[in-house]
């Protein structure tokens, strides 16, 4: 609360700018989600022991992704956390070592990191006397709600392989490593990049990302000749950043330039590569 007071009073004397505000509120979340991944491994790990990579023989790593505005570090004051939960392989639990079996369990890494992902949310999501930390939004994950909590790295290739849709594609190019084991949310990093820019992209994806678009303003927009909604609404803050994904899906395979996670940079390096005008560049910047 401190630090976001922080941040609010810097903005409103004009110290930071847009992409400087944006960014604090994001780092201050990336801080506390590395925190809450320690408190729940902690504890998990105290009552479950060590998770096993079955053909490693080694610890399984795990991460947290950000997805949306915390991927770009375009977070605002009350913005939810798109995240998503991954472990890196298969395998079953051990007792730590050095230490009584006590009350331990066995369980299996799915289990096991399935816990350490609920704990980590109720240590976010849960309202004290101070109010809570961050709402989190998990629907990103494979298969959405539908889907495991958290997924396994071999089955998060698998899908985006091979049932991801158009619009997973484009919410990936927002995908971000913020928590957890940095070396193996690098890995998730670099594969997520081929799942974006590696493949063809379909036929009809100006179509598909239009219709997707325009099902937004009606369903969410709900607009009226009283009432706009500068996010999601025509004309609003999601055009601007439909357009800058088109594009990056469209040149991004061979002009890596473009490919910022933040939308105001991507748009900048459109315009440095020549593939938005400089008055396209000011009306979707200003926008």
């Amino acid at each position: 609360n401190l630090e976001t007071l922080r941040i609010g009073v810097h903005d409103m004397a004009g110290n930071l700018s847009l992409e400087e505000g944006m960014f604090q509120l994001s780092a201050l979340a990336e801080v506390l989600l590395s925190h809450a991944v320690v408190l729940a491994r902690r504890e998990v790990r105290r009552r479950f022991g060590v998770p096993q990579g079955a053909s490693t023989g080694e610890e399984a790593s795990f991460c947290v992704l950000g997805m949306g505005k915390l991927g770009s570090e375009e977070l605002t004051y009350h913005s939810d956390l798109d995240i998503i939960f991954l472990y890196s392989a298969p395998g079953e639990t051990l007792p730590v070592p050095g230490r009584e079996a006590g009350d331990f369990r066995k369980i299996t890494n799915h289990e096991y990191f399935a816990k350490v992902a609920q704990r980590l949310i109720s240590i976010l999501t849960t309202s004290t006397r101070e109010g809570l930390v961050y709402r989190l939004d998990t629907r990103l994950r494979p298969s959405g709600n539908a889907g495991p909590l958290v997924s396994s790295m071999e089955a998060f290739v698998r899908y985006h392989e091979g049932s991801a849709q158009l619009w997973e594609r484009q919410a990936l190019l927002k995908c971000r490593f913020v928590a957890g084991d940095r070396e193996f949310g690098r890995k998730v990093e670099e594969r997520v990049k081929g799942f974006i820019f590696d493949r063809p992209l379909p036929s009809g994806v100006a179509e598909e990302i239009h219709r997707l678009r325009t099902r937004m303003e009606l369903e969410l927009g709900r607009e009226r000749e009283d009432r706009l909604n500068l996010k999601v609404g025509r004309g609003g803050v999601v055009d601007v950043e439909f357009a800058v994904q088109y594009l990056q899906l469209l040149h991004g395979g061979a002009r890596p330039t473009v490919r910022s996670r933040g939308t105001l940079k991507a748009l900048y390096e459109l315009q440095r590569a020549g593939i938005v005008t400089l008055s396209q560049y000011k009306a979707l910047d200003e926008g």
